[in-house]
This record gives C-alpha cells, sequence and structure tokens, in this order.
C-alpha cells in the first residue's frame, strides 16, 4: 500500500530546487524533476487537489503553491479549487470556483492554463509570434508575464465559452481564431496601468455578466473559508458539482471487462460503507461520527462512482436500497457488518475501520490496474482514497477517545500498515 496517508498529512519541509530535465513537446513519457514546489495559478489556486503522474498528491502551502514530500514525476495535474481574484491568500467575496483541468508541461515549476498547452508542438510553435517560447509556458505564470496573463484569459474565456474543462483536449486550429484577440489584450494589458488582479477582476465580472462563472457572496466565501481552515475531516476538499463537471467533460479512458467490473464494485463498495453507516448512525443516534461520515462524504462519494457509470454507460441492475448491491456478497457484508457494530459503540468504531481498510485496498488494486491516460477514473479512486484515509483517521482517533490504545490497530482487519 502507498503512503499516500503521511503525504497527504505531513508537510514536510523541502527547498526548492530547480534541476529539470528536458523534454520536447509531444514527448508525453514521465519526466523526473527535483523540484518540490509548484505554483497552480489561473489567478492563484487555493486548495486544488494537485498530484504528479505516479499518483502522489502535493499539500498546500498558501498562495498557489503547492509541495510534493517527494520528488515528483511529470506531468503534475491540478483540479478544483479556488481562484483566488483579489489575491488576498484566502478565500473571499468575488472570488470564483475552478472549473478547469490543469496540467504542467514536461518540466517546469507552474501548473497554469498555458502549461496545459505547452505539450502540443503546433500550440507551441503558434505562441512564437508573441515571442513566448517552450520555456517561458512551462515556468511563468500570469503574475509575472504579462503576455502568458493575456494568453490565460483568452483561453480561459474561450474555454468557458465552449464548455471545456480539460485544456490539453485544444488543438493549434481551436486557437487560431484567437490570435488576433490574444494579440489585442496583450497590447491592452501593456498600456492599461491595472494591477493583474484588477485585470482579472474585470474578467470575471464580464464573465460574471455573461453567465459564465459565478462569483461568490460574502456568505458563500465565508462557508468555503473556514471549511479549509478547519481542514474538514468529513468533506470531500472541493465543490462536487465541479468535480463531476469536470469528470464528464475529460477524455474518455480505455476500459476493458476488468476495470468496467472494478467500477461497479467501487460503486458497490461506497453504497455498502454509506448503507453501514446510515444504519449505525440510528443506533447510536447521540454521535455524531457515523452520521456525518454518511451524509456528507459518502453519499457524495458514491455519486461519483456512478458519474463513472453514467459516463461510461456501465449497466447495473440496482438503484440504491439499502443493503442491495449488485454483488450479492456486499449484501452479506453489510449484513455481517450492522450485527457486528450493533454490539456496542465501540465495535461500530471499528466495523468503521474494517471499512475504510477494505476501501484503501480495493482502491489501490483497482488503481494498479488502469490503462494509460485514465485521468478521470484515477481521479474519481483518488479522491475516493483520500476520503477513505481521513475517515480511517476519525474512527481511529474515535476508539482512542474511547481507551482503546492501539485505534483502529487493535483488530487485524482494521490496521492500515503502510509500507517502510
Amino acid at each position: 500500500m502507498k503512503k499516500n496517508k503521511i503525504l497527504a498529512y505531513s508537510l514536510i519541509t523541502l527547498s526548492l530546487l530547480t534541476t529539470f530535465t528536458g523534454c520536447s513537446p509531444d514527448d508525453t513519457s514521465s519526466v523526473t524533476s527535483t523540484t518540490s514546489d509548484v505554483t497552480v495559478e489561473r489567478g492563484p489556486i487555493l486548495d486544488s487537489v494537485v498530484y504528479d503522474d505516479n499518483g502522489q498528491k502535493a499539500i498546500s502551502i498558501g498562495n498557489g503553491v503547492y509541495r510534493f514530500k517527494s520528488t515528483p514525476t511529470y506531468p503534475i495535474k491540478a483540479i478544483g479549487g479556488y481562484i483566488d481574484v483579489d489575491r488576498d491568500g484566502k478565500v473571499s467575496a468575488g472570488d470564483v470556483q475552478n472549473n478547469l483541468y490543469l496540467k504542467s508541461g514536461l518540466k517546469g515549476n507552474v501548473v497554469t492554463v498555458a502549461s496545459s498547452l505547452s505539450t502540443n508542438k503546433d500550440i507551441v510553435s503558434l505562441f512564437e509570434q508573441f515571442d513566448i517560447t517552450l520555456d517561458t509556458l512551462e515556468n511563468s505564470t500570469p503574475d509575472d508575464n504579462s503576455i502568458i496573463a493575456a494568453i490565460s484569459d483568452e483561453i480561459y474565456a474561450y474555454a468557458l465559452e465552449n464548455n471545456i474543462s480539460d485544456l490539453s483536449s485544444l488543438t493549434s486550429s481551436d486557437l487560431s481564431s484567437l490570435i488576433p484577440s490574444i494579440q489585442n489584450t496583450i497590447e491592452e494589458y501593456k498600456v492599461s496601468g491595472k494591477s493583474i488582479s484588477d485585470i482579472e477582476s474585470d474578467l470575471m465580472t464580464n464573465l460574471e455578466s455573461s453567465g459564465k462563472v459565478h462569483r461568490f457572496t460574502y456568505d458563500e466565501a465565508t462557508e468555503i473559508e473556514n471549511s479549509i481552515v478547519n481542514n474538514d475531516k468529513y468533506s470531500t476538499g472541493f465543490d462536487d458539482s465541479s468535480f463531476i463537471d469536470t469528470i464528464l467533460n475529460m477524455p474518455m479512458s480505455e476500459l476493458n471487462d476488468a476495470i468496467t467490473a472494478d467500477i461497479i464494485k467501487m460503486r458497490d463498495e461506497e453504497q455498502l460503507a454509506k448503507d453501514v453507516y446510515n444504519t449505525l448512525s440510528i443506533t447510536y443516534s447521540d454521535t455524531s461520527i457515523f452520521s456525518n461520515i454518511s451524509t456528507r462524504s459518502e453519499a457524495k462519494h458514491q455519486e461519483m462512482v456512478e458519474t463513472l457509470v453514467k459516463k461510461y454507460n456501465i449497466a447495473t441492475s440496482v438503484e440504491n436500497d439499502t443493503g442491495i448491491y449488485n454483488n450479492t456478497d456486499f449484501g452479506t457484508l453489510y449484513n455481517t457488518l450492522v450485527n457486528e457494530g450493533s454490539a456496542s459503540y465501540i465495535d461500530a468504531l471499528k466495523v468503521g475501520c474494517k471499512i475504510e481498510v477494505l476501501d484503501i485496498d480495493d482502491l489501490e488494486k483497482s488503481k494498479s490496474i488502469l490503462s494509460d491516460n485514465s485521468d478521470d477514473i484515477e481521479m474519481v479512486y483518488d479522491n475516493l482514497e483520500e476520503g477513505s484515509f481521513k475517515h480511517y483517521d476519525a474512527f481511529d482517533n474515535a476508539l482512542k477517545r474511547q481507551g482503546i490504545t492501539d485505534g483502529c490497530c487493535s483488530i487485524p482487519d482494521g490496521c492500515l500498515k503502510e509500507e517502510e
């Protein structure tokens, strides 16, 4: 099992190193670099899910900068989060949900609109007329380069207008029609005298007036920021509707019978967790852990897997009736776990440990058989696994508060063992 749990919850202090391994555009092989910090920017994107080509997740260290524990493998990808329009380092009124799926180049220290296009040699050639090089695309942000800002703004507006979330799907033919407007915007930004945050605010205001973005109200922004600050251990990490829309709009993955079967299995497994926790929440109604996890997370996790079912038109035989699954073995397991958990509150918490360990183990197995370029499926599985680690910690800590010193590891099949 991968040590994602340690990666996701430990802030490791690493210096920014800048030794890169060079590659040309359209070389899509993974590249390893010694960079540990990357900047994710549309404006600065806060609370994004950032991970490398091996699935290693980065930790946010503020203002759109994310840090990897270990050397990342390129390309680096980012989904979700919030565009910090006013650059105040937090989600505030006027900021915007990020609906783009962004990628780095095959080297560099940024993940931006421009870097998402940098592996397409025809697009790189197209941008040369603006005195933009491959190195600039891979390492410059809108905040430090006005030409990158102009390119970013025009392509961002184009993507929203055409319901495009994965920018790497754009071609040079798509962008050729934008060249005049990019050139005009470059000239405008040179003489405007405005700060980049003011320029972005104007852009978002225009996009909001045409119904392409929603700028958060004070109350909306406060709720989101509080969730981030409090590190809500039950939340999915970002706006669920945005996540689902992104998954639906990402390129199709190559499925085989084993991957299809795994999607159905994970759908059942997420429902199993929701069903068991819902049932135990009634038994232990004076506690909140089971109701919180079932309603605030597991139901959403099931919906995310069902998004894959919908996207790939996978036939399933059941709806959402409690204890009823595509694989009847899960029905038997549901009854077993509910019976175990009904014995006592401590036994119920141990059941929670078992479910989360089962989920993490099965997700690792499911990810191991994915074909190349299965980004949409991998992203769903990564999000489910991240949630399972959080839930495992919640049950482990709850057991320790009940006097069970070893927490989840007081039972063999509930203990999360990690590689050394």
